[in-house]
């Protein structure tokens, strides 16, 4: 797809024609962030975003049934919080928002408030991501646009997990995810299922979280989108542990492929959550030095979002191994 978005990005530059360009910037992007290319995506997001015009391009939402900037802004912000960019993020999802809210056109409206839950959730977030999640769910019920209600009922369920109800959230998981694939859709498929383990996991299911991410990492081969597959490992390994009679050679293995995957996308924060996932388990195997030497850099490496979850645990856990 992406090679195909290549060609009119070229076409739309050798002709002048600058909505193009910004369209096929916005493709092109999208599909990187898909193949977890994230650094070549976040570059094509930001010139699409740069060559956007307010009064030439405002149209664009009737057009292609969806507004570019908008889009580009979506995606942006996925790849600035995964490459390690949090309260970056979090400013191009709230660019989203605001744009959506003054074109007042549904279906982008829709794209935005999925940003921004999505969003949250990856921030692992879950007051926060149930908030912006029944906006969407509301928004999507208004003008019957059913793969955005199954996108925001996958993440009010996963709020439901992460909130300590387990059960309540692999049922309505479950049922979303199903609504989901009923569209035909396949692109958040692998993200979904992994929440969905995550939730099994949460209500003590592990061995039903296990089954499910082996659907979602055969999803990762299919369709090709790769920019959750690190997250997926560390899942799996994060279950191994979690089973009645715990797997821990298997579940290190798990995190060591989740950090290979992340290193190789340069995702910092899956980096960083395979890294805080495999130092626990070298703490608790006495490996205390081992731990400290992994997890110590990569937590250097970031200059921002020290208020996010995943940063919190880093450092808190380093300072269990100092």
């Amino acid at each position: 797809m992406h090679e195909a978005a290549r060609e009119v990005l070229r076409l739309s530059k050798e002709q002048g024609d600058a909505t193009a360009e910004v369209v096929g910037h916005r493709i092109v992007g999208t599909s990187l962030f898909q193949l977890g290319r994230l650094a070549e995506s976040r570059a094509h997001l930001e010139a699409g975003v740069a060559l956007y015009d307010p009064v030439r391009d405002r149209d664009s939402r009737f057009v292609y049934a969806i507004h570019s900037r908008v889009v580009c802004l979506h995606w942006l912000a996925h790849a600035l919080l995964i490459l390690g960019y949090p309260e970056q993020a979090r400013a191009r999802s709230n660019e989203a928002l605001a744009c959506a809210r003054e074109l007042a056109h549904a279906n982008t409206m829709a794209q935005a408030l999925l940003c921004d839950c999505t969003l949250h959730q990856l921030l692992r977030n879950g007051r926060e991501a149930r908030s912006s999640a029944e906006p969407l769910i509301a928004l999507a019920t208004e003008h019957g646009f059913p793969l955005w209600l199954a996108a925001g009922l996958v993440i009010r369920g996963w709020a439901l997990a992460h909130d300590a109800r387990g059960e309540d959230g692999t049922v309505a998981i479950g049922q979303a995810l199903a609504d989901y694939q009923a569209t035909g859709a396949e692109m958040w498929a692998p993200y979904f299922l992994g929440l969905l383990a995550d939730a099994h996991g949460r209500a003590d299911q592990a061995a039903i979280g296990l089954s499910l991410l082996a659907d979602a990492l055969d999803g990762v081969e299919r369709t090709g989108v790769r920019w959750i597959e690190a997250e997926l490992h560390r899942f799996r390994g994060e279950l191994r542990l979690a089973l009645p009679e715990s797997d821990q050679s298997e579940a290190e293995a798990c995190f060591c492929r989740a950090l290979a995957v992340a290193s190789e996308q340069q995702a910092k924060l899956w980096e960083l959550r395979a890294a805080t996932s495999l130092a626990r388990l070298w703490r608790d195997q006495r490996r205390r030095n081992e731990a400290h030497d992994l997890l110590a850099p990569i937590y250097g490496w970031f200059t921002e979002g020290f208020d996010t979850a995943d940063l919190k645990d880093a450092r808190a856990l380093l300072g269990e191994l100092r």
